[in-house]
């Protein structure tokens, strides 16, 4: 008979793995073996390795795993809006404007900054569902402009996804925070940054940290969010740790 390639045990704590023709075995603890493959995802994904990652022919630059836990966030909420910080071409937008087509609600504020060829393809600007601000998430003008579009509603979706500093993260929490009701969620995106795992040296932020130090000022500073764990663990990593937000 031929000697299994591999054999294996999963306990709560490690996964036991008896390397195949030789008298040894490991004990990895699970945390290191789900961040060694999100490292391995993000360097494939940040090399392009592979067919471009599209959604219906526009390029999106988000996880699946994280795609799914929000069309289940958006599906059981029901948004008035959903205000996205940071689009690019816009693939997230449209996935997003076509989830509360499915809905049959809500519209996609998507706000970029507009200095790189390519901002929203013509797929983005032609859905009835997107309502699209050039410049800075965190210009006073935007957020007025946000804040006049959405009005009184206070049902919505918040996504994070621009400028990967502290400090401008941070501004951005504290001015979309206002526009949400308690059980709505605030997704602070790319908090892998700056050693959660992905390394210090595949994305330069500033000394003082990047989104993940971010969310640790938010919430030492507010008593009106938690952190929901369970939701980035559904599928093991997330690129957004402990940036799954919800208003209490």
């Amino acid at each position: 008979m031929q000697e299994s390639t591999q054999e294996y045990a999963v306990t709560k704590q490690h996964v036991a793995v008896r390397i195949p023709g030789q008298n040894m075995n490991l004990q990895i603890p699970k945390e290191s073996i789900v961040d060694i493959f999100h490292v391995y995802y993000w360097d494939n994904y940040l090399h392009h390795r592979g067919p471009e990652m599209l959604y219906n022919g526009v390029p999106i630059h988000k996880h699946p795993c994280d795609l799914f836990n929000y069309q289940q966030i958006i599906f059981e909420q029901q948004p008035d809006f959903i205000i996205e910080c940071g689009s690019f071409q816009g693939g997230a937008a449209l996935f997003f404007a076509n989830l509360m087509d499915l809905i049959g609600k809500g519209n996609v504020i998507s706000i970029d900054i507009c200095e790189r060829d390519g901002v929203w393809h013509q797929k983005v600007k032609d859905h009835e569902r997107t309502i699209l601000l050039p410049g800075s998430s965190i210009d006073d003008n935007i957020i007025e402009q946000v804040k006049g579009i959405v009005g009184e509603k206070r049902n919505n979706f918040i996504i994070l996804d621009s400028l990967h500093w502290r400090d401008h993260v941070l501004q951005e929490m504290f001015a979309y925070a206002e526009m949400l009701s308690p059980g709505n969620y605030m997704v602070v995106e790319d908090s892998n940054l700056n050693g959660h795992p992905i390394p210090k040296s595949v994305y330069n932020c500033p000394a003082e940290g990047g989104p993940f130090e971010a969310v640790e000022m938010f919430m030492k500073q507010r008593n009106d969010f938690q952190i929901d764990n369970e939701i980035e663990q559904r599928f093991l990593f997330s690129f957004a740790p402990s940036g799954y937000l919800i208003k209490k």
